[in-house]
This record gives C-alpha cells, sequence and structure tokens, in this order.
C-alpha cells in the first residue's frame, strides 16, 4: 500500500471508530497486525508499519503536499496558450521567474500554501508530464513528440556566439 492510500485508509478508519462502526476485516487485520508488529519491536517506525511513509521515505509521503502541488502546476500549465508540454513548462517558468521579481497575487497565494514553486523548464515539464491515473497513482506520458532543442534533426543548426 503506498503511502498516500495508506493515509486515505486511516481517515476511513477514524470516521468509522467516531461513528461506532465495526471497521471492515481486512482494514481491521491490518490495523491490528501494524501494532501487533510496532509492540513487539518497539524500534519499528508506526508510520512505516501503517504504509504512511516509505521505506525509502522521500516523496509519497502521505502528510506531503507535493501531489497537490504537482496538480496545480498542472492546472496552470493547460492555462498557457501553448500546447506542447515543453512550451508550457517554458511559459509556466517564465512566468514564475516573473512573479519572484513582480509578486502576482495567485502565484503568491499557491507559494503560501506549497512553498517555492519549481522555476526551470526541466522540473516543471517533468510535473506536467506526468499524469494521475484514476487510482491515484501517476504514470508518464510519452514525450517523444514533444519538441525538445537538442534533438531537432528538421531544423538547421545554428551556431551561437558565446556571451562570455
Amino acid at each position: 500500500m503506498k503511502p498516500i492510500e495508506a493515509a486515505r485508509t486511516l481517515s476511513a478508519v477514524r470516521t468509522l471508530l467516531v461513528q461506532g462502526q465495526p471497521l471492515p476485516p481486512t482494514t481491521r487485520m491490518w490495523l491490528a497486525h501494524a501494532i501487533d508488529t510496532r509492540l513487539a519491536s518497539p524500534a519499528r517506525s508506526l508510520d512505516q508499519l501503517l504504509g504512511l511513509a516509505s521505506r525509502k521515505g522521500g516523496r509519497l509521503h502521505a502528510c506531503s503536499k507535493l501531489p497537490e502541488r504537482d496538480e496545480v502546476i498542472r492546472f496552470l500549465a493547460a492555462q498557457t496558450c501553448e500546447v506542447k508540454p515543453a512550451r508550457q513548462a517554458q511559459a509556466l517558468g517564465a512566468r514564475v521567474r516573473n512573479h519572484h521579481s513582480i509578486p502576482e497575487p495567485e502565484l503568491s497565494r499557491i507559494e503560501a500554501k506549497f512553498g517555492r514553486l519549481p522555476e526551470t523548464r526541466r522540473r516543471i515539464q517533468g510535473i506536467i508530464s506526468t499524469k494521475p491515473r484514476a487510482d491515484g497513482n501517476l504514470k508518464p506520458v510519452d514525450l517523444s513528440n514533444v519538441w525538445n532543442p537538442r534533438h531537432c534533426q528538421n531544423e538547421p543548426k545554428t551556431t551561437f556566439a558565446n556571451p562570455h
């Protein structure tokens, strides 16, 4: 069970307990097993036993704001006039960088809730190119047809003078 799924399950457990309702058998056994394991070896993390924290830690921790932040970034990118993810990421990155010079109320509210937004095209494109599935997990999007300046075969090569 992934941490985000475990958090949803624990939320449902809490709701059932507050209402005085019995837990479903599979949920009851899952919770009892986690508690028994914790009591048998106090050094084990209850967060990990309940599935709230992955063994590796990192991005999918149940309390992480990143999945919600990523959904907001996908929404903002979709609002741009661009169609391709690379160009959406480039436009959104420019908007975020401009926001850090001249604050924009919408982006200020988002940063207040989730922390500093990514500015680079690569980071933003990585986020918007991963779409959530119905089960809440993420699936990568095929990026083979996305504009990439390093792999443009049809365009003539242009050399630029080194500004430094």
